[in-house]
């Protein structure tokens, strides 16, 4: 049976320069934006299960914030944290279930869920 592979985005995809330097200049020194892509690095498709697993068990509560303000979130960083957890926790066959559902609660699909159908991705 053939895998399908994820590609990984680079900031640089994720976050590409505009015409406007100084408008680019502020996104790149968005501190949240800086710390839920190191938390995500840790949960990326590249990641061997066992630095996710131990990254799940001792820092859940880093994780799940995440999700708190995804709705005031660019629209390019938004999708990279969803698309990380989809590749990177919910289609790694090795991680635990018990350890995707802890993650994947009530709370955080509520925090997702009015995202998810208010947001239109901006050009």
């Amino acid at each position: 049976m053939e895998r399908k592979t994820e590609q990984t985005l680079s900031y640089d995809q994720v976050f590409p320069l505009t015409s406007n330097r100084k408008q680019a200049i502020y996104r790149i020194l968005d501190i949240r934006t800086l710390y839920v892509l190191f938390l995500l690095s840790f949960l990326d498709v590249d990641s061997n299960t066992q630095t996710k697993t131990t990254f799940i068990d001792q820092h859940r509560d880093a994780f799940l914030a995440i999700f708190k303000g995804i709705a005031q979130d660019h629209y390019s960083l938004a999708r990279k944290i969803l698309e990380v957890c989809w590749a990177g926790v919910w289609s790694d066959s090795k991680l635990k279930r018990t350890s995707k559902v802890g993650l994947f609660n009530e709370t955080t699909i509520a925090h997702v869920s009015p995202f998810a159908n208010a947001r239109q991705p901006e050009n």
